[in-house]
């Protein structure tokens, strides 16, 4: 099973830009302000997640296997906001507002089927 190629066909992103893009949109954050940095290792099937708070000197280290982060539909939906997938603009008494569609869950779908499909080729 090669999950790089089931994410790259589903949206043209290696698993550390997809990283960075979850992180993006919020996903996992414990300090928004924080800068963070990704590790990958074990031939990218694992990852480290570094962030350091802006005001103080404490950092956050997690530990995570790919596929828990892949297989998670919060790191999706984070993804999809830092993506724009699915945004739209909807007019509304207050003024405009920009609401997410759930576009995410094609994309996690359509990775999924990417996976499913390999093991059948």
């Amino acid at each position: 099973m090669n999950i790089e190629k089931a994410l790259k066909e589903s949206t043209d992103l290696t698993p550390k830009e997809f990283i960075e893009k979850a992180i993006e949109g919020g996903w996992n954050r414990q300090c928004q302000d924080a800068e963070f940095s990704i590790r990958m290792y074990n031939n990218n099937n694992n990852c480290n997640i570094i962030e350091k708070g802006e005001l103080d000197e404490n950092y956050f280290f997690q530990s995570w296997r790919i596929s828990q982060i892949f297989l998670d539909p919060s790191s999706w939906e984070a993804v999809g906001k830092a993506m724009g997938w699915g945004m739209e603009y909807v007019d509304s008494l207050c003024g405009g507002i920009i609401d997410y569609t759930e576009s995410w869950k094609e994309k996690m779908h359509q990775f999924i089927d990417n996976l499913i499909n390999q093991d059948h080729e």
